[in-house]
């Protein structure tokens, strides 16, 4: 594991050995994601990013990111953060 991300060391390790892969699959399943562009990226126990690149289609009126969309990725990223910690495997989605 790359303990380059906030709050990584070497000591924290998923418990599910398998769960980068199975994170990574659930989430290139999330039709809504790939629409928007999103892409998955640094993952850890407690850690997850989500890279959304700028387009004006994704914003309001004032030029920002919307709020849903904002939300979504968040709903998603806390879903993966809290599985990182569990001591049971992430459901599939």
């Amino acid at each position: 594991m790359n303990a380059s991300f906030p709050g990584a060391s070497s000591d924290r390790v998923p418990p599910d050995p398998d769960f980068e892969r199975r994170v990574r699959a659930s989430f290139d399943r999330q039709g809504a994601m790939r629409l928007i562009g999103a892409r998955l990226g640094r993952l850890g126990p407690g850690y997850c990013s989500v890279e959304l690149p700028y387009r004006d289609d994704l914003t309001q009126q004032h030029g920002y990111i919307h709020a849903g969309i904002v939300s979504a990725i968040a709903r998603l990223r806390r879903r993966i953060r809290r599985a990182s910690r569990c001591f049971r495997p992430m459901p599939a989605c």
